[in-house]
This record gives C-alpha cells, sequence and structure tokens, in this order.
C-alpha cells in the first residue's frame, strides 16, 4: 500500500483514557511526518473516513462490548475501511494484567466486533487501559472495585491506575507506519 501519508484516528471513550491514548498515537505519528487527526466519534457520528489514507479505530471494552456509537460507525463505514490500511486498536482495563487467556478473550472481543460492523481491520492491538476510580460514578465505582478485587488490582478509589504499556503503544505505530 506504500506511504500512509494522512492517518484518522477515530476512537470512542467513556472516561478519557482511550482519548490520551489517540493523541498519543498522533504525536507518534506526526513525529514521522505523518498527519494524524484525532476524532472523537459521537452517536449518530458521520464523520467522513474517504479523505484519510489510513484509518485507526480504536475503542475500550465494557461488560465484553465495545461502545455501540462506534460500533454504528464502523458499520456505516466498512466499505471505505475495507479498501483502506486500518487497524483495530481495542482498549481493555484487563488487558494490563498480561494473562494470556485475557488477552485472548480480549481479541476475541474484537475479533467478533469487526465481523459484526463488516469491517476487516489490517490488524488488532490490545492495548490496556486504567482504572479510574475517580471518574467514576458511584454505581460505576462500586462495580470497577467488585472488577479490581477479583482480578486482584488496587481498591483505592481516590486515585487512578494506568495499565497502558507506551513503548509496546509506540511499536504498534511503528510497525502500522512501516509494515514488514
Amino acid at each position: 500500500m506504500g506511504r500512509m501519508g494522512s492517518v484518522l484516528i477515530i476512537y470512542a471513550s467513556n472516561h478519557g483514557h482511550s482519548r490520551k491514548i489517540a493523541e498519543r498515537l498522533a504525536s507518534i505519528l506526526a513525529a514521522r511526518d505523518l498527519s494524524a487527526q484525532v476524532h472523537e466519534v459521537a452517536k449518530g457520528d458521520s464523520f467522513d473516513p474517504g479523505p484519510f489514507d489510513s484509518v485507526i479505530v480504536m475503542a475500550s471494552i465494557h461488560a465484553g462490548r465495545h461502545q455501540a456509537k462506534m460500533a454504528h460507525w464502523v458499520e456505516a463505514n466498512a466499505e471505505q475501511l475495507n479498501r483502506k490500511r486500518t487497524a483495530f486498536v481495542s482498549v481493555s482495563l484487563s488487558a494490563g494484567s498480561g494473562v494470556p487467556d485475557v488477552l485472548e478473550e480480549n481479541r476475541g472481543y474484537a475479533e467478533a466486533f469487526a465481523e459484526k460492523t463488516g469491517w476487516t481491520p489490517g490488524r488488532i492491538e490490545i492495548v490496556a487501559g486504567c482504572l479510574q476510580y475517580p471518574a467514576y460514578n458511584i454505581l460505576n465505582k462500586f462495580l470497577m472495585k467488585r472488577i479490581a478485587k477479583r482480578q486482584g488490582l488496587p481498591l483505592d478509589t481516590s486515585r487512578e491506575y494506568e495499565y497502558t504499556d507506551w513503548d509496546a503503544l509506540e511499536k504498534f505505530a511503528s510497525s502500522f507506519w512501516h509494515p514488514g
């Protein structure tokens, strides 16, 4: 496919960590003299990926599913996406565990998302997210604390715990930009 040129990084975020990852990806690609535009998908979004040479779609997993607004956008644009160099970055708190079964489960969620939307991403990347207690409402904080307890994660709800491997993200960006 040759040089990418312009890259759209389109993401869905519930508490802002996917935005942080998208912006970091954009800065990594910009450092390689690529034009990277970041766009947060909204419900009913009709943002056109047409003008971009490549597209990185990013969504986070919550209760085994990615955001519906991203699924709708991908479905609406699957035909265009399938003609471009693309990647799906699936963000998951549980990916931070590094447990092979958990990573495989996350990959399964990402593959199911792609299949359901009619899109065949050129690459699927699983990225660890962030336990963002301060950003959660009371119910989410309670639920996340229960999940954290089961997974042996920290329970201090006064702070965030970031699990994103920024070096791995840099390697992903480099290999997406220059495959092979």
